[in-house]
């Protein structure tokens, strides 16, 4: 092989590396980004764990690549060492290597374009020069099409995540609702009681639950008013906002918090 010869190789090389890299790293962000939006979501089941799988394996892939780069760049020097070594020979073979690699490409395609795009006479020769000649009037459809490539990945990730992060809100929407459903009645009831355990007079003491929120890990906020009997026996009607935490798995539950206005 001739020293410009390898030249050539060594630059070819690197293009396909660096597109795997662009690739690499265009998948390296958009799976990063998918898989901050579902911890935010506290979605850690099978869909996260397949994500973070692909993210290590993109990351590997991704480092990888560019530490092969790194070795391949001390070894053989920078882009513009090699340009800068090539003659008038070595740059057409750079040029030959493109074309050919380009033209590969588009052949594999030719059996897909449709059968009245084919010259009348549809021998190999025939249909050969056609693909040729067609590729040097569109030298650059290879690149267009890698750029469609990626914008479909793109694109293809950015749908997921909408439609992943859409099903994960529903699906918490409808679990809280269901949890408010089912255990709002012992968020009330704990409430009713540290109420009762601090007024004057318990006996007195009538509750008017007005609304109940949801927060987090079990934690009910419940709003309403309290009548009770006073110091000087006298009703006196304040406002409250209680928070219970109602542990379901071991039936048990606490005041956390207890405002009276």
């Amino acid at each position: 092989m001739s020293e410009q010869q390898r030249y050539v190789d060594v630059i070819s090389k690197r293009q396909k590396r660096k597109q795997k890299t662009i690739i690499l790293g265009i998948t390296f962000f958009i799976v990063f980004i998918f898989m901050v939006v579902l911890s935010e979501n506290n979605n850690t089941g099978f869909i996260f764990g397949i994500t973070f799988l692909i993210l290590l394996i993109s990351l590997i892939w991704f480092v990888a690549l560019i530490i092969k780069n790194i070795i391949d760049r001390i070894k053989n020097g920078s882009d513009m060492f090699l340009y800068i070594k090539l003659n008038e020979e070595g740059r057409e073979l750079l040029r030959q290597q493109e074309n050919k690699s380009k033209e590969e490409w588009y052949e594999k395609k030719l059996p897909f374009e449709k059968i009245n795009n084919f010259p009348e006479n549809n021998n190999l020769k025939n249909v050969t020069d056609m693909g040729k000649k067609s590729v040097k009037k569109g030298i650059n459809s290879k690149n267009i099409e890698t750029g469609c490539g990626i914008f479909v990945i793109v694109t293809f990730w950015t749908v997921l995540i909408w439609i992943i992060v859409s099903f994960t809100r529903c699906t918490n929407d409808i679990s809280n609702t269901h949890k408010n459903e089912d255990l709002t009645w012992f968020a009330q009831y704990a409430c009713q009681k540290e109420i009762e355990s601090r007024a004057i007079y318990p006996p007195s003491v009538k509750i008017k639950f007005r609304q109940d929120k949801y927060v987090k890990d079990n934690s009910y906020t419940i709003y309403g008013t309290v009548d009770s009997k006073n110091a000087l026996g006298a009703m006196v009607r304040q406002n409250f906002a209680c928070e219970a935490i109602i542990d379901e798995a071991n039936d048990k539950y606490w005041v956390k918090n207890l405002n009276i206005e």
